[in-house]
């Protein structure tokens, strides 16, 4: 019985939206996470400032990097960097400084600032940080 009235609790809140994007990279690629979510993929999305002096986003970015080379051969994950601000110029060079091109890289005034605002409602704090 207990089990029985647990579920009726914990039901409804499987029924929430949950932080969702729809985007184009830098490359112009267009990504959706419900169609990903769909083809089974879990999807890894940092944030980040691109600011060669923010530090916290630099080494973030370099430990996607990491991660996406260890597991980029796994076709369930599907990662992608989402800049908090900044133009095409400014995000794709901090990109290939301090990260990998290779993973898909919103651009902080197109479309990256709007998605890290709307993130900030399921708890986002800063602009360096993985989900």
């Amino acid at each position: 019985m207990k089990k029985l009235i647990l579920s009726f609790l914990v039901a409804p809140l499987l029924l929430i939206s949950q932080p969702s994007f729809t985007v184009t990279d830098s490359n112009g690629d267009f990504w959706e996470s419900a169609s990903l979510l769909a083809e089974g993929k879990t999807i890894v999305v940092t944030f980040f400032s691109p600011s060669e002096t923010c530090w916290p986003s630099a080494n973030h970015i370099t430990k996607l990097s990491e991660a996406y080379n260890s597991y980029y051969m796994c076709n369930d994950l599907f990662f992608i960097q989402v800049a908090q601000w900044g133009n095409e110029y400014t995000t794709t060079n901090f990109v290939e400084q301090f990260g990998n091109p290779y993973i898909p890289a919103v651009v902080g005034y197109n479309q990256g600032q709007e998605l890290t605002m709307a993130w900030l409602d399921w708890g986002l704090l800063y602009a360096y940080e993985t989900w």
